[in-house]
């Protein structure tokens, strides 16, 4: 009653945010009643009727699929070029890797420039703005092309919301020119995150890839943009040591209009 009088609604200030999330997350790893209500989310029917799309063997940094839009890289690596492993925050005593898990395709753009532009622009327009406070300087591959992260900003990645609140947030990679006469790829990873504590340390973990990667396709046709269907990356894992959550192995391909 201290951090919040209704504790149903989060605070509205940084400072009170910060410690309405900390005992938030104290009190979930004790088995207490957790302050606040928990994020819930419903699978999209699209790729719910589909069988699990897991990776042959042992994930690597190397692994690339072949789809329509390009070879795809499946993986958001980290700035050394290994798969990235949400900060090394861990579920169920396992690492949790990050997977792609969006392509967009933008077939109107005549030039890389105009491309990033339309990019920018559509993901801020569906509600996915580049914001601070979030890990930055990863890396994605398309046609054994490696990409720089989008957005580009000190601290910055896209997201639907203030980062001490649980959010979707996102980090793009392109735009790569798509095997036709023209135009552009984007691969995406997506995941919802919320405020919490890796140890005694502060930090954003892991909620769900599925529900995030089902908001910004949802925000993005909301905005637009086409549902063009799925495509299997092969990039699901469930092993003894790690995990990528409820991830499904399939990436939602959108079209920019």
């Amino acid at each position: 009653m201290l951090i919040s009088p209704n504790p149903a609604v989060p605070p509205g200030d940084p400072l009170h945010l910060l410690a309405f999330e900390v005992v938030r997350r104290i009190e979930f790893a004790l088995g207490m009643p957790v302050v606040g209500t928990p994020t819930g989310f419903t699978n999209d029917p699209v790729i719910g009727a589909n069988p699990v799309s897991t990776t042959p063997g042992v994930p690597s940094a190397d692994d690339v699929v072949q789809t329509p839009y390009g070879d795809i890289g499946p993986w958001l690596l980290e700035s050394n070029g290994q798969i990235s492993d949400f900060g090394g925050a861990q579920l169920g005593g396992r690492a949790v890797l990050e997977p792609i898990n969006v392509i967009i395709v933008d077939p109107t753009s005549s030039t890389a420039a105009e491309a990033t532009a339309k990019f920018n622009a559509s993901m801020s327009q569906a509600g996915f703005p580049a914001l601070p406070i979030h890990s930055t300087g990863f890396q994605g591959t398309i046609d054994d092309v490696t990409y720089g992260q989008q957005p580009t900003g000190s601290l910055d990645a896209y997201s639907d919301n203030f980062f001490l609140l649980p959010d979707d947030h996102a980090r793009a990679f392109g735009p790569d020119p798509v095997q036709t006469a023209s135009g552009f790829v984007w691969t995406v990873a997506v995941s919802r995150e919320q405020f919490g504590l890796n140890g005694i340390l502060p930090t954003h973990v892991y909620t769900s890839y599925n529900a995030a990667r089902d908001e910004l396709a949802s925000q993005l046709m909301a905005d637009g943009a086409t549902l063009v269907g799925i495509v299997p990356l092969s990039n699901a894992v469930d092993s003894a040591t790690q995990t990528t959550g409820d991830h499904d192995g399939y990436a939602i391909v959108i079209q920019l209009n």
